[in-house]
């Protein structure tokens, strides 16, 4: 639950992974691009809109800690629970349009701008993984990826093709790889038909 990172509960699948690499990873806007293979004015929205994503997320959670609304603690009645998706949708909504949360959602962000009508200038706050939970998860997860090695692993007799990388180091999906080959072996057949001319 600590490491479920519930601030951001309401940003979709690209946007979790823009800011788990500029958050987590500590890379730039311009890295992150590089990274998701998207222009970096595409990247730069993305994580301008997962952030202010995440500032509602935090609004609401600060509207559960500091609020008295009947609705918000009937939503979240349990103190330990892990904020989804569908549950993180309907706190945001309902402190968009309960008058009472709204007071208190702008008590706790006075100063600022209402969460989500821009972008927060403010670095996202990192979470650091408890170490002793993570130091008792990593035999499971090498156990658990060493089953999954064996079973992938290819029938005896077979040779199995490792990735293949592009020129920046990313691997190239398998439709890249089998253009590459045509272009490798058109540049072949040219280059023989070129000689025998020649010859």
């Amino acid at each position: 639950a600590r490491l479920a990172w519930p601030e951001a509960a309401g940003t979709t699948s690209e946007q979790r992974e823009a800011l788990e690499l500029a958050v987590r990873h500590r890379l730039s806007p311009a890295e992150v691009a590089t990274v998701l293979r998207l222009e970096q004015g595409a990247a730069r929205a993305l994580l301008s809109a997962a952030a202010c994503e995440v500032e509602r997320t935090r609004t609401a959670l600060a509207v559960v800690e500091l609020g008295d609304c009947r609705v918000v603690a009937r939503l979240a009645e349990d103190t330990q629970m892990l904020l989804g998706t569908a549950l993180r949708g309907e706190l945001v909504r309902h402190v968009d349009e309960c008058a009472d949360c709204r007071r208190t959602a702008e008590r706790a962000t006075a100063g600022g701008p209402w969460p989500g009508t821009v972008a927060p200038a403010a670095a996202l706050p990192v979470l650091e993984a408890p170490r002793p939970a993570a130091h008792a998860a990593l035999p499971l997860a090498l156990r658990a990826a060493m089953q999954l090695a064996l079973r992938a692993r290819p029938a005896r007799g077979t040779t199995s093709a490792g990735p293949r990388f592009d020129r920046s180091g990313f691997p190239m999906a398998p439709k890249d790889r089998a253009a590459r080959r045509r272009r490798l072996r058109n540049r072949a057949v040219t280059t023989t038909v070129v000689a025998t001319v020649v010859a």
